[in-house]
């Protein structure tokens, strides 16, 4: 499971992405809830610097929540741009 965060010129401004398409964090527990029912037990967030440690916290603590365990992504800055998490 991967979830994109990326960031807003506010905390409340930003924007999480499950699967291309946006969505919002209460959806992502459900999801999160039901995944854990199905075996699916980690979740790799992929987010930009900029983006509030608080919104990453938030996140993370809904993960852990629902039972699973986290990975974070990050791309180097020399990484080539087409690169994809997937």
């Amino acid at each position: 499971l991967i979830v994109t965060i990326t960031p807003g010129e506010y905390e409340s401004d930003c924007r999480f992405y499950f699967r291309d398409r946006a969505i919002q964090l209460d959806e992502l527990r459900q999801i999160f809830s039901q995944q854990t029912e199905r075996h699916k037990k980690t979740v790799i967030i992929r987010s930009d610097r900029k983006v509030p440690t608080g919104v990453l916290h938030e996140l993370i603590a809904s993960i852990h929540e629902a039972g699973m365990a986290v990975l974070i992504a990050v791309q180097t800055p020399d990484a080539r741009p087409e690169m994809r998490f997937e």
